[in-house]
């Protein structure tokens, strides 16, 4: 579900079906689990239908009619990184990209030998932020396994829907993400939020007295005037314009710092892409538009 909101009628309805359902079946894919699922929802009749819905919304999505994992355990005992990548523009893939992310941070959790680590790379985090991901940042340190998260700015955390304020999913992601790369950025907002981050230095003030005389003309005294001030160690005007490849880097060395990242030179290849065999007529033999909707 998108929100947690326990005191949700139709929530705990839904909540009662799954807890039935898995508790009678071992089924592998959600176009299985759906049909196990189906003399359940006629029992609770509309009660369920939200469930109901994105389940069968879920089971006519190709990629779920497999019960194949596509060698998803390969990448915790060889090493490696998951990307999870689908259309944004479609609620029901970002429903199923949030539950792989689920899977695999259970995955990474209960591992025996958890000496390799597992890395997951969010690539605009704004589609894919929900409850699993903001209890995974603070959880899963410990268990070997990293978050990589990357966003265009701080307007990103406006558009995710969770019961949380705004504000409030955005200092959580802060705070738990301590190595930063920020990269330049035309939002004033977020340019002034990385100078404040990164902190401030010492700096110097000069200054002279002047006077207009008679002939009104303007006569420095000799005078000057030393203060010592502080300023951030890069100014937000610096940050809306730093050069493509140009990173400020915090979190890694003891003092945030500029870093070049130049483009990589990489011969193209062919990669085979890998297709999951799908489940027989028989164990999908309700999942068709015709039977389902």
């Amino acid at each position: 579900e998108n929100t947690a909101q326990e005191s949700s009628f139709y929530a705990a309805v839904a909540r009662r079906v799954l807890r039935q359902l898995v508790s009678v079946t071992s089924s592998k894919s959600i176009p299985e689990l759906l049909n196990m699922a189906l003399p359940l929802f006629d029992e609770v009749g509309k009660d369920s239908a939200n469930l109901n819905n994105k389940l069968t919304e879920l089971a006519l999505i190709q990629a779920t009619q497999t019960d194949h994992d596509g060698g998803l355990s390969d990448i915790f005992e060889n090493g490696g990184c998951i990307l999870i990548e689908g259309s944004p523009n479609n609620d029901t893939a970002l429903t199923l990209m949030k539950m792989i992310f689920v899977r695999v941070i259970q995955m990474a959790s209960n591992r025996d030998d958890k000496s390799l680590p597992v890395n997951l790379w969010l690539d605009e985090c704004k589609y894919l932020l929900c409850q699993a991901v903001v209890n995974a940042l603070g959880t899963v340190r410990d268990k070997n396994c990293r978050l990589f998260l990357t966003n265009q700015s701080h307007a990103d955390f406006e558009a995710v829907s969770m019961q949380y304020p705004s504000s409030a999913i955005r200092e959580i992601v802060e705070d738990n993400t301590p190595f930063k790369a920020a990269y330049a950025t035309r939002n004033r907002e977020t340019a002034n939020w990385i100078a404040e981050h990164c902190g401030t230095t010492e700096g110097v003030s000069e200054s002279s007295s002047t006077y207009v005389n008679e002939l009104a003309t303007e006569v420095t005294n000799g005078e000057r005037k030393i203060t010592t001030i502080e300023e951030p160690i890069f100014h937000p005007n610096l940050i809306q314009n730093l050069p493509r490849g140009l990173a400020i880097l915090s979190g890694v060395v003891s003092w945030p710092t500029l870093i070049s990242i130049p483009h990589i030179s990489v011969e193209k290849v062919n990669v085979p892409i890998f297709k999951a065999p799908q489940l027989s007529d028989s164990q999908k033999s309700l999942i068709s538009k015709e039977d389902l909707l």
